[in-house]
């Protein structure tokens, strides 16, 4: 897609100024809590995205929110740039390459447990554990509670996604159950 082709032209830019100037970590940082902001409002995605909004308007909101909580100088110079190149709409894709771009280079896997009640803090542990012995990356991931998986979790790597839930196997059986009726 267009979108992902100029969020990631956006992104190595950014990576590769931060990375000159010693201001990577802090540019990740950033980079995260503006994603997780777009992710959390869609009036801000709506706003960034309608060409009735002036430039203007946009600018100021995006200084409103992010100005006092970046760590890193570049970051709002970065900010800036977008808005002055009228790159705005496709700052939810620009943050996602960056936080991909750095999650690459730094051999980090992210991803999610969802399990259907609250696993202990040392189950949670041991996940983690195996996944970093098997992909060599550091895992960083979420945990989630669902009760429809009745048993077991579900775990999502990347974009693997391993299943040992109770509801899985039910419906695998039921399933060949049906395949093999008489």
């Amino acid at each position: 897609m267009v979108e992902d082709r100029i969020g990631l032209r956006f992104a190595h830019a950014l990576y590769a100024e931060a990375e000159s100037r010693g201001q990577l970590e802090a540019a990740f940082e950033d980079m995260q809590m503006v994603s997780d902001t777009l992710a959390s409002s869609k009036d801000l995605v709506l706003t960034l995205k309608s060409p009735i909004i002036p430039i203007g308007t946009k600018a100021t909101v995006l200084n409103k929110i992010f100005t006092a909580r970046f760590k890193s100088p570049l970051t709002q110079d970065f900010i800036n740039l977008i808005l002055r190149k009228e790159r705005e709409q496709y700052l939810h894709q620009i943050t996602a390459g960056f936080i991909q771009i750095f999650q690459k280079a730094h051999n980090i896997s992210e991803g999610e447990v969802v399990s259907a009640d609250t696993l202990s803090s040392d189950v949670l542990n041991a996940i983690q554990q195996e996944v970093e012995k098997e992909t060599g990356n550091k895992f960083v991931f979420t945990h989630r509670v669902d009760p429809q998986l009745i048993g077991g979790f579900t775990l999502r790597v990347g974009d693997r996604l391993f299943d040992g839930s109770v509801s899985s196997s039910l419906r695998k059986l039921r399933q060949s159950l049906v395949k093999t009726s008489f």
